[in-house]
């Protein structure tokens, strides 16, 4: 009996003595990772250290860059005002477009009202046809005079949903055009945003002219 007692004592001790060891093993494993130098941190390159002169985007791109950036970001209502600053260039309308949708999108999905983000993306496309829509009759403004024209001179041109419609508001979707329906009924007309604002048209027109410097 006092044998076996001696064996289990001696097998229990050697059971702590090794344990033993393999935690001080551990504890100086650990010892040396807390002690070693972090691995060097991903370096982002900025705009001016990953592209060349020769390459960088042009001053009429950053807007775009930066609407992205928002974008991606969540930050829409910050990358329409981006949009509008680069009016009347069509790319700015488009992209302001994309952004309206989606959050036209996001409010049936929540079940609210799309009305504020609807009205805002009808009323972008109509002022997008005004500058850029090819009306027979009507000349088609080269994008270079288009960025002498200030939008804030046209920005407070109505733009009635009944009254205008939307068979020449090309950058309405299908999507779109069903929303507005169902929101806001048919509507009585469908006419082109230049006839409609004729005397804003002349205006732009006459700007033109002196710009070109022709009497």
């Amino acid at each position: 009996m006092i044998a076996f007692l001696v064996i289990i004592s001696i097998a229990l001790l050697t059971l702590i003595v090794y344990a033993l060891h393999k935690f001080q093993q551990k504890e100086k494993e650990e010892s040396v990772d807390r002690n070693s130098p972090l691995p060097p941190l991903p370096l982002h390159q900025t705009l001016d250290d990953a592209v060349s002169d020769k390459d960088r985007p042009s001053a009429d791109k950053d807007w775009q860059l930066l609407v992205k950036e928002l974008k991606e970001g969540g930050q829409i209502r910050q990358a329409l005002d981006v949009c509008m600053a680069a009016y009347p260039q069509m790319g700015a309308f488009k992209q302001a477009c994309v952004l309206l949708r989606a959050e036209v999108r996001d409010a049936r999905r929540r079940g609210a009202s799309p009305q504020e983000s609807l009205a805002e993306l009808y009323r972008v496309s109509a002022m997008a046809a005004f500058f850029h829509e090819k009306v027979p009759g009507t000349p088609v403004i080269p994008a270079n005079a288009l960025k002498n024209i200030k939008y804030a001179d046209f920005h407070h041109l109505l733009m009635p949903y009944k009254d205008l419609g939307y068979a020449h508001l090309k950058l309405l979707t299908p999507t779109d055009l069903k929303i507005m329906d169902e929101i806001w009924g048919a509507p009585n007309n469908h006419r082109h945003v230049r006839e409609f604002h004729e005397a804003a048209w002349s205006q732009v027109l006459a700007h033109l002219q002196n710009q070109a410097g022709t009497p």
